[in-house]
């Protein structure tokens, strides 16, 4: 692994760790909450800490137009719940 790729996975590692506090977070102060409005709580949660939440996170889509043979866009099933949030 050289180093651009260990400073991705670190970043990857962070920002999974600060959506799992703003979940973990929710799910203690909401815990019958249905996990629909859980999800919107926790996107709100992110936006205040100053998140921009997307369907397509601009870079992700910049990544594919630049890599050769890739014509698909990244899909997440999860993007309806936060763009409903």
């Amino acid at each position: 692994m050289n180093a651009a790729e260990r400073e991705r996975r670190q970043i990857c590692d962070a920002v999974a760790a600060v959506i799992a506090g703003a979940i973990e977070d929710v799910l203690a102060e909401h815990p019958d909450a249905t996990p629909e409005a859980q999800a919107r709580k926790a996107v709100r949660v992110l936006r205040a800490l100053g998140w921009h939440i997307t369907a397509a996170p601009p870079c992700a889509l910049e990544t594919a137009e630049c890599e050769p043979g890739n014509t698909s866009t990244p899909t997440d099933h999860s993007a309806a719940a936060l763009r409903s949030a």
